[in-house]
This record gives C-alpha cells, sequence and structure tokens, in this order.
C-alpha cells in the first residue's frame, strides 16, 4: 500500500529549504521575565520555519507568541522576526527526546523576505 504524502505539505504557500542554523526562541508570554530556549533550525521558508529544542514549550511559554533569532551560514547579523507556534511534536532521537515546533512568522519585513529568498535559492541551485 503506498504512502499518503502529508497533508501539511501540500497546504505550503511557500517551500522549505534545508537549514542547520543555531536558533533561539524566546517567550512573548512576559515581558518582565524572558524565556530563551536554545533551539536548531532544521528549514525555512518565508511562511515560517521548524526548530528542533531540547525543552517542551508549553502553556504561556507559546499561548502568546515567541520571538525567533536565528544565525544564518551568510555571516550576516542574527534573522530576528516573530511568530506563534503552528505545531509541536516529540521526536524520540535515540535514547535523548528532542522537540520539533513548527513557528508561523507573523511580519516579515522585505529584507527579512529577500534574505530567505537569497538563501533558498543558493540552496536549490547547489543541488
Amino acid at each position: 500500500m503506498p504512502e499518503q504524502a502529508n497533508p501539511n505539505i501540500a497546504r505550503r504557500r511557500f517551500p522549505r529549504v534545508h537549514l542547520r542554523a543555531f536558533a533561539q526562541i524566546t517567550s512573548d508570554a512576559r515581558h518582565d521575565i524572558d524565556k530563551e530556549f536554545n533551539a536548531e533550525c532544521i528549514n525555512i521558508s518565508e511562511g515560517g520555519c521548524c526548530l528542533e529544542i531540547g525543552d517542551l514549550l508549553s502553556g504561556q511559554d507559546i499561548d502568546f507568541g515567541v520571538k525567533v533569532s536565528i544565525e544564518f551560514p551568510d555571516g550576516d547579523p542574527h534573522f530576528v522576526t516573530t511568530g506563534k507556534i503552528a505545531w509541536l511534536k516529540e521526536e524520540d532521537v535515540e535514547i535523548v527526546t528532542k522537540y520539533l515546533v513548527g513557528i508561523e512568522f507573523n511580519r516579515l519585513t522585505k529584507e527579512q523576505i529577500s534574505r530567505i529568498k537569497k538563501y533558498a535559492q543558493s540552496q536549490l541551485e547547489a543541488r
């Protein structure tokens, strides 16, 4: 029996490209105490990104949105934007549990969109 395609992939408005980069997520739950989580960016598009983290986000950590900072390999300053958690998935990676977090970006500037497109194009050309 053939595998069924992931319906979420078909719904994406923007193609995602592979990106292995250091990232941080800061909770916007409380403005007086920022919670910061180190992460690794797995992929990115104009619509959002997938991050892998070692801590489970829940409750007030995610209900009010997040700020995301990604260290692109291009050497330019960190890519910083805001978004919301679209989905969470627990992944068992050999004994150590990791969590995949889907971030949907809120509002990207033209410069940020251009940077993502430039990176995506470089990855497609490298194939």
